[in-house]
């Protein structure tokens, strides 16, 4: 056995090559392009080698040098999602391109893309792209497509494959070459100049085949006949119709339609929402709320609805203060808005309004803000409120006093034709009463319109006049009929009309009004005015007379007298609230 100290090794072994391939990772269909992963025998790390193939006829070897530099300005660029270029291997049918090696899968291989995780793909890619623009000539990637973008577990995003134009036998680069059909802008598959915007064409394919889940093969079921990107029906519910506007924009066949650089389209991305926004409708927008009295508490009904697909409205009302004094917290206690909070894509809400926290006849503008997770996320309903006098309900006195003058002239006119005598009297008395008894009901009943009353009462008066008894004077029957339907038709209008609020007709109607604390003024006040008047005649000691007197006047002087003491409670007690009542 030899001393291997003296051992010298062999003189001519061929030289170990610098790269070793280990697989092939993708081909071309015409196999012009091939890639493989490889080892660096001498830094023992992973690389990426591609080796392009040229027909033998068609090889131009004068154009080695030119993708030589191409490859060695690629090898300067430095930015953490572009692998570095390592080297530029010349072989008999082409050559060869070494680039670092990124432990991450292809684009086309990511399922599930979340909204977000979207939005940071395209985000990192714009930025990558805005890195190679910066440059004095701006650097263009060519080929940009699913296979060409990496994305490791970290979900970092890596540019790979620079296409390198196709050199002809006069030096004329070929930009069709360079990139991939359907991937491609027409200023690049026609050979013409290409600028900023043509790699943002190849970028919105790519991002529209990764948001539809579309194999980049299949491309062309993304596009109509003319040319523009139609993705809108299969895009996901959760994707905003924002982003498939901007990738239509991305996409547009010219260059001038697109957005001028990565720099803009970038700006563009950051200011829309990736996922789709619901959309409120407000039905309406602007309330006007009107009191009839003072403290009244109104409603109204506002509706909210929601008709994006896949979306779910969520929202809160605020009561937004007044501008003119944003100190000022009443503002929210006498606004409600219930249910203050919701989570659906329709409701009703109803909007209260306590008017006793506001001062009287006054004018309120407010606006309440819905806060929602829409675009725009706040939306305004603006409220008027226009409140009530303190005193709503003031005595109608002229119209009473007239009510009393035509009441005691009927009860002078029909005392005309009593006897002088007890007995006459007591029959003219009864016939009077009798008389104006009927002609009230019928005097109110038109009043109110209900005619076919009236016109009962008149058939009735009618009978009692042709019927032949001797307990009431005929002729003071109908004197008193008459004297009736003038007086207390005076008194239904009086009671319907001027009292506030008009009242409907009808019989219920009617009996409502009468059975009102104001309707029982009025009734009272024409039978007081008719006693009088009957006393002018036959003295204010006739017990036909006194009776009646006593009978209305007092409770006529009760019902003014508490109306005049609330009223002025209701005064002072406001006087005492104002200062901590709402400014308008």
């Amino acid at each position: 056995m030899s001393n291997p100290s003296n051992y010298s090794p062999p003189k001519n072994l061929p030289k170990r090559p610098r790269y070793q391939k280990i697989k092939e990772l993708r081909r071309h269909p015409q196999g012009t392009r091939v890639t493989y992963l490889a080892k660096d025998n001498v830094t023992q790390q992973p690389v990426v080698i591609k080796k392009y193939i040229f027909d033998k006829s068609e090889f131009n070897t004068s154009a080695i040098k030119i993708y030589e530099d191409k490859v060695k300005a690629l090898s300067q660029l430095k930015h953490p999602s572009i692998p570095r270029y390592l080297s530029f291997l010349p072989t008999e049918d082409g050559f060869c391109t070494v680039r670092e090696y990124k432990k991450a899968k292809p684009l086309g291989k990511l399922s599930n893309c979340e909204p977000e995780q979207f939005k940071q793909i395209a985000s990192s890619l714009l930025e990558t792209l805005v890195y190679l623009q910066n440059f004095e000539a701006a650097i263009i990637h060519r080929n940009i497509k699913p296979e060409n973008i990496l994305v490791d577990e970290q979900r970092n995003v890596y540019l790979v494959d620079f296409g390198l134009p196709y050199i002809d036998s006069s030096g004329k680069p070929k930009n069709s070459l360079a990139g991939t059909p359907g991937f491609m802008p027409r200023e690049q598959v026609r050979n013409r100049e290409l600028s900023e915007a043509t790699d943002l064409y190849g970028l919105g394919a790519t991002l529209s085949c990764l948001l539809t889940q579309t194999a980049s093969n299949q491309i062309n079921q993304l596009m109509t006949q003319d040319g523009h990107l139609n993705i809108a029906g299969l895009i996901p519910e959760e994707v905003s119709f924002e982003l498939v506007e901007w990738l239509e924009i991305m996409m547009k066949p010219y260059p001038r339609q697109r957005y001028p650089n990565a720099v803009a389209a970038l700006e563009a991305l950051n200011q829309i929402d990736i996922s789709r926004s619901p959309e409120v409708k407000l039905k309406p927008d602007y309330l006007e709320f009107t009191a009839t009295s003072y403290g009244e508490q109104l409603a109204q009904m506002v509706t909210v609805t929601n008709d994006v697909p896949g979306t779910l409205l969520q929202g809160s009302w605020q009561v937004n203060p007044d501008s003119q004094k944003p100190n000022r917290r009443a503002s929210s206690r006498w606004i409600a808005c219930e249910p203050a909070q919701f989570e659906t894509n329709q409701a009703e809400f109803q909007i209260k309004v306590n008017t006793s926290k506001l001062m009287a006849d006054k004018v309120y503008e407010r606006e309440i803000i819905l806060n929602t997770n829409a675009k725009p996320k706040t939306h305004s309903l603006i409220i008027q409120v226009q409140t009530a006098p303190l005193i709503t309900e003031k005595l109608p006195l002229t119209s009473l006093i007239v009510l009393l003058a035509v009441a005691y002239g009927g009860g002078f006119l029909g005392s005309l034709l009593f006897g002088d005598t007890g007995p006459f009297l007591r029959l003219s008395y009864i016939g009077l009463v009798l008389g104006m008894i009927l002609g009230g009901v019928g005097g109110m009943g038109a009043a109110f319109g209900m005619i076919p009353l009236f016109c009962s009462v008149v058939f009735m008066c009618i009978l009692f006049w042709w019927a032949p008894l001797p307990l009431y004077g005929h002729i003071e029957l109908l004197f008193g009929f008459i004297i009736g339907v003038l007086v207390f038709s005076v008194a239904g209008y009086i009671i319907r009309y001027n009292f506030g609020k008009r009242i409907q007709s009808g019989l219920w109607a009617m009996l409502q009004g009468v059975l009102s604390e104001k309707g029982m003024l009025s009734l009272l006040m024409a039978i007081f005015g008719i006693s009088l008047g009957i006393a002018r005649q036959v003295g204010l000691l006739n017990a036909l007379v006194i009776v009646p007197l006593a009978a209305t006047g007092i409770p006529v002087s009760i019902i003014l007298f508490r109306i005049y003491f609330e009223r002025m409670q209701r005064i002072s007690k406001y006087h005492q609230s104002e200062p901590r009542l709402v400014k308008p």
